[in-house]
């Protein structure tokens, strides 16, 4: 048998070691901190640094299951922070009115007298189409983007998803899913649009993408043959595309 001892030491150290475990997940991401990855927030890493935003602002939504700073917010600030302010969305991915909401916040707190670009990626390239047009935005840029949320969320429903960027997994409802019927895109004059696709996304269908946007005025197209469903904007050609797309008047 065991001593009492033993086994309450034994005890202690593995709490020990799942509390530090429990830190270092909650710690995802050292150079902007973690409390970013949880909604609803607005990432403002200009602000958080004591820096006035500038006249020019790009505004960035994360796709499904990511959160930012992600990837792609990182190199879009890499690109276009000399001339740009460049603000995070973390939205819940399902709770659409506190988005909406959000959102709100967002145009009446920073947006005022400001030009503005949006760039969206999965999920997340129609919140910035969408949100786009909310604010007559001059450009978008949308990458890999989900064009009907009800029916790409369809294959999660009843299932338990993982978000590695939240350290999180939930359920994902029916209910959940209908919600995204109930959100129709209110145009404003069209955007200038910049419209990124690959042609071995395993998620989304390029496609049926290039169908839902063929024919929309001022929408510009580029499809790779290769780059997944997530873009690496540091190694991919698609980078200086974004890049020059934004940075042109």
């Amino acid at each position: 048998m065991i001593p009492f001892f033993v086994r309450a030491a034994s005890i202690f150290l593995i709490f020990a070691v799942g509390l530090a475990s429990a830190e270092t997940k909650i710690n995802l991401n050292p150079q902007y901190g973690s409390q970013v990855y949880f909604p609803p927030a607005i990432f403002t890493p200009d602000l958080d640094a004591g820096v006035s935003m500038k006249d020019q602002v790009i505004v960035v939504f994360h796709g499904f299951r990511s959160a930012l700073p992600n990837g792609t917010f990182k190199r879009i600030r890499e690109m276009m922070s000399e001339t740009h302010s460049v603000i995070g969305v973390n939205y819940e991915y399902f709770d659409i009115e506190g988005t909406k909401k959000l959102l709100g916040q967002l145009r009446t707190d920073y947006l005022k007298g400001r030009e503005v670009a949006v760039v969206g990626t999965s999920l997340g390239g129609y919140w910035a189409n969408w949100f786009g047009h909310q604010v007559e935005a001059d450009k978008i840029v949308l990458l890999n983007p989900v064009s009907n949320p009800a029916i790409f969320l369809r294959k999660y429903i009843a299932l338990v998803v993982p978000s590695q960027r939240r350290d999180i997994s939930f359920f994902v409802s029916a209910e959940d899913v209908a919600r995204y019927r109930e959100i129709p895109i209110e145009r404003s004059e069209d955007p200038k649009t910049l419209l990124i696709l690959t042609e071995d996304d395993p998620r989304i269908d390029h496609l049926e993408t290039l169908s839902a946007w063929g024919g929309e005025p001022n929408v510009e197209t580029l499809v790779y043959r290769s780059g997944g469903h997530t873009m690496n904007l540091k190694k991919h050609p698609a980078r200086e595309a974004v890049r020059s797309f934004l940075a042109t008047e």
